[in-house]
């Protein structure tokens, strides 16, 4: 019999950064309007990855979703299953300032009802105010397994009080820690991608820490052989020898402020030493707007806009 992970998102599908665009899977509903997710979302590869190693596990990606009128789920190709829940706004506190959130009573129905059965918990992410809530509800008299998954540079409540902030914004930090820190007792295990992670972690989390870094295939991405080689590329990409490659990535919204990247290398038009490469694609009119502030560079031969490239 294999276990079950099932393995809970921190948000909802990213509708706002392709406002016009169907996901990789969607259904319509009746009353016209779609709701759907993509598939290469963390969890969906990390499913995919594990599925490709072992047959040992059976992989669910639960995620909540405002559009969700019910229970939403498709199996793909790799075998992961991902189900669409719906869910709410509600209202937390992490410390002691109110703090709005994504919940989701079916989804922490469907936990329950999983209780006593074989299968692991696996949550992404990290002052999560829905992980909260779920550590909350089963930890005390967990009969499962739990699993923290981190992600970027996560730092501990506590360390953010080193800061300058209004009096309120320490009192509530230092609440957080103590919250936090009550709750994390439940985890199994944590993930960090860096020593620096594991150091902040441990300000509040004392059980297990396991190093697992993602978000690049290092069997594909290899270090150019030796310099001729190097040059060779760099002479079809006509990027000069010396010149120094500044490369981003990302949607084009504005919360990845490209613009303002672009902005600070078109002051460096004058120089002659660099490459600027932005990989990513976005809604027709913020990609017309991002080729527009860099044109002045692309025609010098000191910038490329190129879309993303996967498979």
């Amino acid at each position: 019999m294999r276990c079950l992970v099932v393995n809970i998102m921190p948000h909802g599908p990213a509708y706002h950064f392709a406002l016009n665009e169907r996901p990789d899977v969607y259904w319509e509903k009746s009353d016209g309007t779609w709701l759907g997710f993509w598939t290469r979302e963390w969890p969906d590869l990390l499913g995919e990855a594990v599925l490709k190693f072992t047959d040992r596990y059976d992989w669910e990606v639960w995620q909540t979703d405002y559009r969700a009128d019910h229970i939403y789920s498709k199996t793909l190709e790799s075998g992961v299953t991902h189900r669409l829940f719906p869910a709410t706004e509600r209202i937390y506190r992490p410390g002691v300032r109110r703090q709005a959130g994504i919940y989701s009573e079916m989804m922490l129905s469907r936990l329950k009802e999983l209780e006593g059965s074989s299968f692991i918990l696996a949550l992404h992410g990290f002052r999560v105010p829905l992980y909260n809530e779920i550590l909350r509800q089963f930890g005390p008299k967990k009969r499962f397994p739990i699993i923290l998954i981190g992600h970027g540079m996560s730092r501990a409540p506590i360390t953010e009080v080193r800061g300058l902030h209004r009096p309120i914004t320490y009192v509530c930090l230092l609440v957080e820690q103590r919250k936090l820190t009550r709750l994390l007792q439940y985890a199994d295990v944590m993930s960090v991608q860096s020593e620096y992670v594991r150091s902040e972690i441990q300000k509040v989390y004392r059980g297990r820490i396991e190093k697992l870094t993602m978000g690049c295939d290092f069997d594909f991405w290899k270090p150019v052989p030796d310099r001729a080689t190097r040059n060779t590329l760099r002479a079809v990409l006509g990027i000069p020898p010396s010149a120094t490659v500044f490369f981003a990535s990302g949607n084009f919204v504005p919360l990845k402020q490209f613009d303002r990247l672009i902005e600070v290398f078109n002051r460096l038009s004058d120089r002659d030493d660099f490459v600027l490469i932005i990989a990513g694609h976005g809604e027709q009119a913020a990609t017309k707007q991002l080729e527009a502030l860099s044109k002045p560079l692309v025609e010098q031969d000191k910038a490329v806009l190129h879309p993303y490239v996967t498979g």
